[in-house]
Parts: structure tokens; sequence; C-alpha cells
């Protein structure tokens, strides 16, 4: 808990938030919304299917159960395969990401994502 801390605080005072797209969560936009702690698990699961990198940003796509769903949290590294679990998070909607060039149709903004054992 005190890395992600540590993470949020360095990446606040290194990242310039006005830069991001009107509407896009900041980091500690996203930690706030989460209401998860370290004793709470993290209410959500899947596979990383494929994940991007962007602006401080990780792009994840998961696979839950078969039904796939994209994520945005704090830069992080993610190998295809690995089982995660993640926070709530802060849902929007026809996203569009211009670092990306791309339109989510739905995107979960989490602050919160651990690679977990299977």
């Amino acid at each position: 808990m005190k890395y992600i801390v540590f993470f949020v605080a360095l990446l606040a005072t290194t990242t310039s938030f006005a830069e991001l797209p009107a509407g896009h969560p900041s980091i500690p936009d996203m930690k706030q919304n989460d209401q998860t702690n370290s004793t709470t698990p993290l209410p959500n699961e899947g596979r990383v299917v494929r994940t991007i990198q962007s602006s401080g940003y990780t792009y994840i796509e998961v696979d839950k159960n078969g039904s796939k769903e994209w994520l945005a949290a704090p830069e992080m590294k993610l190998e295809k395969g690995t089982h995660i679990r993640y926070s709530k998070g802060l849902v929007m909607k026809d996203f569009y990401s211009k670092s990306l060039k791309k339109r989510f149709d739905k995107i979960l903004f989490v602050g919160n994502v651990k690679a977990v054992g299977d």
C-alpha cells in the first residue's frame, strides 16, 4: 500500500494532469473513487488479454470468463495471461483516447490492480 501511495504522489508531481483529454479522470481521482483499502479484497478479476502503455497509464484488456472489458490504471507492467484483481473504479462510456487514437465503448478507470497467483 505504501508503494501505491508513493507512486501516486510521485506521478502527481511529475505529470501535468492539465494535458489529459476532457473527461479523463486523473490518477488521484481514480484512487479517491475506488473506496478500497488493503484489508478489502479487490472485487473484480480476470486475465490480461493485452496491454497498451500511454501517458502514465496502462490500458488493460481483461477477459472476465469470456466477457472482455478495458481498464485504465496507473502505469504498470503486466504480461499477457496474468490473473489480476482490480478495484471498482469509474466507468466512462464512449471514451476517446487522443494519445492512443482509439475509442472505447466503455472503459473502467481503476486505481488499484494486482497480479494474483492462480
